[in-house]
Parts: structure tokens; sequence; C-alpha cells
């Protein structure tokens, strides 16, 4: 009866046992694939978002260099614009400033020359005057 009992409990057993280890072999391999497959998709998804934060970085700072340097070019170019046109306005008011001198000076100096004309003029007749009376 034990012989007999023998025989059938040890290929059950065998069985059970071969069966618990193919649970458990699957059992973990599942978990860890799981384990393996979350750290891929965690060291991926990190990878992407820190591709995506230097892309965001890097098109930031370009578009911040770029409206840097408008705003400087702007500013540069109304800084000698302004230049030009102070200059221009300087030397134009000396131009008129000494062609107003000349025009004064070159009317004054006439009318010095007309009035002395005039005086040695009036002068002259006096003196023929005086001394075609004397004579």
């Amino acid at each position: 009866l034990q012989q007999l009992k023998k025989s059938r409990l040890l290929p059950a057993a065998e069985e059970i046992t071969t069966a618990a280890a193919e649970e458990i072999t699957t059992a973990a391999s599942e978990e860890i694939t799981t384990a393996a497959s979350e750290e891929i998709k965690t060291a991926a998804a990190e990878e992407i978002t820190t591709a995506a934060a230097e892309e965001i970085m890097t098109a930031a700072s370009e578009e911040i260099t770029t409206a840097a340097s408008e705003e400087i070019t702007t500013a540069a170019a109304e800084e000698i614009t302004t230049a030009a046109a102070e200059e221009i306005t300087t030397a134009a008011s000396e131009e008129i400033t000494t062609a107003a001198s000349e025009e004064i000076k070159t009317a004054a100096a006439e009318e010095i020359m007309t009035a002395a004309s005039e005086e040695i003029t009036t002068a002259a007749s006096e003196e023929i005057t005086t001394a075609a009376a004397e004579e």
C-alpha cells in the first residue's frame, strides 16, 4: 500500500513542483520585464524632456539675442541719425551766420564808402565854391 502511495504521490509531487517552479519563473520574468520596461520608459522620458528643454532654451536664447541685436541696431541708427542731424544743423547755421555776416559787412562798407564819397564831394564842392568866390 505504501509502495502504491509512493508511486502515485511522487509523480504528483514532481508535477506540482514543476508547475510551481514554472509559475515562479514566469512571475519573476514578468516582474523583471516590467521593471526593465519602466526603467527604459523613465530614461527615455528624461532624455526627451532634457532634449526638449535644451531646444526650448536654445530657441529662447536665439530669440532674445535677435531682439537685443535689433534693439541695439535701432538705438545705434537713431543715435547716428540724431548726431548727423545735429552736425548738419550746426554746419548750416554756421554757413548762414557767415553769409549774413559777410552781407552785413559788405552793406556797411558800401554805406561807409557812399557816405565818405558824399562827404568828399561836398567838401570839394565847398572848397571849389570858396576858391571861386575868392577869385
